[in-house]
């Protein structure tokens, strides 16, 4: 691209980081200019040092440099972040983008040949090669590879940089690679000059050994921008406006939707859109100008990158050429595809570990049979309801590594499940976890930045996701405890109350709710209601965040007919987020006839709370009435046994009465209110302790 040469340096700096960015993301699925300008946002001083790094460049692009033909060896580690998925890739996998790498930076793709006529003779070898390291900053062997479980895989961004921290920036390149991006992207790198902490780059999982998406990435990582300028918003007229710095890269507007039309002419000339740092389908090269423009950032002292391929570096990181690798110790690891199973179940583990090779494996399973094993993924069996831990050690003949993973497997007790008819408000400070009672735990999966939360308003709590800033496609998971319906006539009658508004019209926001008898092996779908169907609100759209009115709740029901006797089921709550609003769950009512509960106008607006709760010695039953009333307050234990009543014709407004008058000596357990008024009704969990 012709310089434009009455810019000066430090101007150059500016547009490199402040150019327009466009935020959509469904084709442009390069994230380094969103991530970059947040950074640089946070620290501004990134702006001199690349001011730096672009006064550098320039000098060293009108020298003739004879180190050009040197070859550049990069030392390279990749960070694995993983729930154990298809994303916890091989290391031949990692290996095969390693080969990639130096295929296209040596210009030994196979494809090169495909290079139209008019940039031929511009077709560049780097001449840099990528060596996975041999030796950690902590002068350990190792294969390249750390490997780390973390939710932080799923919708990533820049905190994962921090979570997982990676090496020494001015000793290796890192890649982190994940399982999502948080807004849609397939990938992104930072530009030199950006903090240690954040440098390298972030893939996908799928673009690893396969494409040249990280080739693109490495492109930014050594200071190359896309060909249309330091923006993600290719093929707009204004394109032409924008330089990258790069005297044989045309002017170009710049390839959309990932097309290949190699005769395209946007800004009056034939467009390179076979280069690698454009989005087309048919990339296979880099420019002369582009690899001047890379070795200079791999010869300034900017990030650190003139460090990389020092001799001593490579000797260091065990990447230069007469190093010869050791058998590392291996790094013991495994997982479990089910982490809860009915009791006299079996369960097989699997062993992932890494770093070397595994010439024997030992296992510890306390209360499992067997209790150790010698096999790499063995078989299990739990007759013992429990939390249980397991270890496990590895061996070579370099030495061996221990881990142990506590209440890693539940067993569940089949027959001793929480009793219909079973409620659950949210009120109590044992919710999600009992430490009354733990057959009352429930559980919360994370697959993104927000999941299931208690949320308080005046005298309610409910449980909500926080759609509203959560990720697309995010999955939040709430599971219940194990209840029992064997000894309950009505297990058809499963009903909660929902709260929901769009903020956009095209949110699409989903709540599926699941049942296991087989303690979450197997799931049956039992409801499902997506977008428009979620809505609790007048229809209308909420840009803020949505926090519900008293009127602004409904009910819904689900069936549990299917599963009428059994002894033990589970109930599955997943809410996908479709770029919606936050979701509201309450008052889960399982095997109860709940009679004129379809009237939650009337019951939000009686506003029952019960305090305090759970209670020692005596509670204190408040309650709002909008108009005078017939009141009725039935006390039942948890089997339905009515044990106290109280029928009063009241006035409107706030009434407080105590429990003990109503139902006084009660021994410690678990109790429900039910406070009626006219034909309305809501009901109350409490708890008495001893």
């Amino acid at each position: 691209m012709k310089n434009l040469l009455l810019k000066k340096i430090f101007i150059l700096s500016l547009l490199l980081i402040f150019t327009f960015v466009s935020q959509a993301q469904k084709s442009n699925w390069c994230g380094t200019v969103n991530f970059d300008q947040e950074a640089v946002k946070n620290d501004p001083s990134i702006i001199k040092k690349r001011a730096e790094l672009e006064k550098f460049t320039k000098q060293y692009s009108l020298k003739k440099n004879l180190s050009e033909e040197d070859v550049l060896i990069i030392p390279v580690v990749f960070h694995v972040v993983h729930d154990y998925g298809e994303e916890n890739i091989s290391k031949e996998k990692i290996q095969a983008a390693i080969d990639i790498l130096n295929k296209d930076y040596r210009k030994l793709n196979t494809d090169v040949y495909q290079a139209i006529p008019e940039f031929k003779d511009i077709v560049a070898d780097v001449r840099i090669e990528f060596r996975l390291a041999k030796i950690d900053p902590d002068g350990n062997c190792t294969d390249g590879i750390t490997r780390t479980q973390s939710l932080k895989t799923y919708d990533a961004d820049n905190d994962i940089k921090y979570a997982i921290p990676g090496w020494d920036n001015t000793k290796y390149l890192n890649i982190w690679t994940v399982k999502s991006i948080n807004f849609g992207a397939a990938a992104w790198s930072h530009y030199p000059g950006i903090s240690a902490a954040l440098d390298g780059v972030v893939s996908i999982y799928r673009y690893v050994g396969s494409g040249h998406t990280i080739t693109h990435e490495i492109g930014h990582y050594l200071n190359l921008m896309h060909p249309w300028g330091n923006s993600n918003d290719p093929g707009l007229e204004s394109n032409c406006d924008i330089d990258d710095y790069v005297d044989d890269t045309p002017l170009t507007i710049g390839v959309t939707n990932s097309s290949c039309n190699k005769d395209q002419i946007s800004c009056g000339s034939l467009d390179n859109v076979q280069n690698y740092m454009d989005y087309s389908s048919c990339d296979v090269m880099f420019t002369k100008g582009q690899k001047t423009r890379m070795r200079a950032a791999l010869n300034s002292s900017v990030s650190g990158r003139n460090n990389l391929w020092k001799q001593s570096n490579l000797e260091a990181t065990g990447t230069n050429d007469s190093y010869a690798s050791p058998i590392c110790s291996p790094i013991a690891d495994f997982y479990v595809d089910e982490k809860s199973i009915c009791e006299g179940s079996s369960i097989q583990i699997f062993d992932n570990s890494y770093n070397s090779s595994i010439d024997a494996w030992s296992w510890s399973f306390p209360n499992g049979e067997p209790e150790i094993s010698n096999e790499q993924n063995p078989i299990v069996t739990y007759n013992t309801p429990g939390n249980y831990p397991i270890s496990l050690k590895v061996y070579n003949s370099s030495g061996n590594h221990t881990i142990s993973k506590n209440n890693i497997i539940t067993i569940v007790d089949t027959l001793m499940g929480y009793p219909a008819p079973y409620f659950e408000d949210m009120e109590s400070s044992e919710f999600p976890e009992s430490t009354i009672d733990n057959t009352k735990n429930w559980k919360i999966e994370t697959f993104g930045n927000y999941s299931w939360e208690l949320h308080s308003t005046t005298n309610n709590n409910s449980i909500r996701v926080k759609n509203y800033s959560n990720s697309l496609e995010t999955k939040s998971i709430l599971i219940s405890p194990n209840i029992n319906l064997s000894k309950f006539k009505n297990p058809e009658n499963f009903t909660f109350n929902i709260a929901y508004a769009k903020k956009n019209s095209s949110a699409d926001d989903e709540l599926k709710i699941y049942v296991s008898d087989d303690c979450g092996i197997t799931w049956k779908i039992r409801f499902l209601k997506r977008g428009s169907q979620l809505i609790t609100n007048d229809g209308s759209i909420v840009t803020s965040e949505f926090i519900p009115k008293d009127d602004e709740w409904k009910e819904k029901k689900c069936s549990l007919t299917s599963f009428t006797n059994s002894n033990h089921i589970m109930i599955k709550f997943v809410c996908t987020s479709r770029k919606g609003n936050c979701l509201y769950i309450d008052d889960i009512k399982i095997g109860e006839k709940f009679s004129g509960v379809n009237n939650l106008n009337s019951i939000e607006k009686i506003k029952l709370n019960i305090r305090p709760n759970p209670f020692k010695f005596d509670a204190i039953i408040d309650y709002n009435l909008t108009r005078n009333s017939k009141t009725q307050i039935i006390v039942t234990n948890i089997i339905g046994n009515v044990i106290g009543k109280f029928n009063k014709e009241q006035t409107a407004g706030k009434h407080s009465l105590n429990l003990n008058s109503i139902a006084p000596n009660i021994n410690a357990g678990i109790y429900f209110i039910k406070l009626k008024v006219n034909n309305s009704q809501t009901t109350k969990k409490i708890i008495k302790i001893k």
